[in-house]
């Protein structure tokens, strides 16, 4: 179904105003000799209504009929007004994530109106850019972008230009390119800086350049950048990226090994996303606390947690491929608590198709506890061909070389405590 438009009476003021702009007349040259400036200006705000003298002198001047005073713009008969109107709603969609919202307006190719200015050519671009990139499609995401940074990054109004930048350094980060990625989010946070932009832009940029430290390992300079998102939002009094900074600086201070702070923000996270977001993703982030909980060996506080997770999702049928790993964070912390049959059920009953190797690490830990060390080998070994990064295939060739050491096979042991190294350095490499 189309999305109906915003009203639909088409405003004379308006008009006249596009015409006077196409014809590259000012107020007071087109007033002139006819009506006053400030009575030109009542009209063109809709006002007043003109008289038909007036308005036949107005056309004389501007080389129109009376008729194309009321003649709507060309493209989908839709008025300079209602397209205008029709661009900022798609802006907000952006900004609301509502992608799915769009397809409609992309359609309408607005951006081949003539009556538009270059800025709001820019921001369609932006619009275009962004549902691209929703959509996977990193190629026309930016060949959008430089087409719509060519149209803004001159305007007075620097928000979309901010917002391209924003976007353009996110996808180069993405595709490896790292330095350069980090390089153009530093050009968008100096421009906020010179310009003393102090608005939601400005968080997007922080909280999008402190993931990228994040990823790289630069932990500490994440924390800076999350800690002044956040008191900017404290300072304009809103909740923007609020989840997202909560989430990064966890993940931060737990990479910092500042298990106090990491847990603080992991339950402001929890807290959000109760009341602001889907119960599915509440449930993610209270798995995500415990696997802090895990990582500090709390093993019974984590399990209660992931005990609560599958309780929780038992309530609703959720399809989302984040679940397979809720109930294998589950089943580790049965096997971290000594539950090794309800660990193997559930491995048994919610990984038969897993591809991850991550079911085949828990199990090898579950026959390695249970003293079956030559089928917690062929586990491990089963895992590391699955399709997790190499980083976690590095945690686990220790975890075979162990096994090894304890069965006497040295040799092996040592093989695999090489290809952990060798791993592990890759992994660094390709962070760095």
């Amino acid at each position: 179904m189309k999305r109906a438009f915003t009203g639909g009476r088409h405003m004379l003021g308006e008009r006249i105003k596009e015409l006077r702009n196409q014809a590259n007349l000012t107020q007071h040259e087109l007033a002139e000799g006819i009506i006053s400036r400030t009575y030109l200006s009542l009209i063109e705000k809709n006002s007043v209504h003109p008289s038909t003298n007036v308005l036949k002198k107005l056309s004389e001047r501007l080389n129109c009929t009376l008729e194309d005073f009321t003649r709507e713009t060309k493209d989908n008969n839709v008025s300079l007004l209602e397209l205008k109107k029709e661009i900022k709603w798609a802006e907000g969609q952006v900004n609301l994530s509502n992608f799915d919202k769009l397809e409609d307006f992309i359609e309408k190719e607005y951006e081949l109106n003539e009556k538009i200015n270059e800025y709001e050519r820019g921001i369609i671009y932006w619009v275009y850019a962004s549902y691209a990139h929703f959509k996977n499609d990193d190629e026309k995401t930016c060949e959008y972008l430089h087409m719509a940074i060519e149209l803004v990054k001159n305007a007075r109004n620097v928000n979309v230009y901010l917002k391209c930048l924003t976007l353009l350094g996110q996808i180069t980060f993405d595709k490896g390119e790292k330095v350069e990625g980090i390089d153009i989010l530093s050009k968008a946070l100096h421009i906020t800086i010179y310009e003393n932009i102090v608005s939601l832009v400005k968080i997007n940029i922080l909280w999008t350049i402190a993931e990228m430290y994040r990823k790289i390992g630069e932990n500490h300079v994440t924390v800076h950048f999350c800690h002044e998102a956040l008191e900017l939002n404290k300072k304009l009094q809103s909740h923007h990226r609020a989840l997202e900074l909560e989430v990064t600086l966890s993940k931060a201070y737990l990479s910092l090994k500042m298990y106090e702070k990491a847990e603080n923000h992991y339950k402001n996270a929890i807290k959000i996303a109760s009341i602001y977001y889907t119960k599915f993703e509440h449930i993610a982030y209270i798995n995500n606390l415990g696997m802090l909980y895990s990582e500090q060996g709390k093993y019974k506080e984590a399990y209660q947690l992931y005990l609560k997770c599958i309780e929780m999702l038992a309530e609703d049928d959720y399809v989302h491929p984040y679940k397979f790993y809720i109930y294998m964070h589950y089943a580790k912390a049965c096997n971290d608590m000594g539950y090794y049959e309800e660990a193997l059920h559930v491995i048994d009953k919610y990984a038969k198709d897993d591809e991850t190797g991550y079911s085949n690490e828990i199990l090898g830990d579950i026959y390695y506890n249970k003293n079956e060390k030559e089928r917690a080998i062929e586990q491990f070994l089963i895992a590391v061909e699955g399709r997790e990064p190499n980083y976690y295939h590095a945690m686990i060739y220790p975890k075979i070389a162990k096994v090894y050491q304890e069965l006497g096979e040295y040799e092996k042991a040592f093989e695999f405590y090489e290809k952990s190294i060798v791993k592990i350095k890759a992994f660094t490499s390709e962070v760095i």
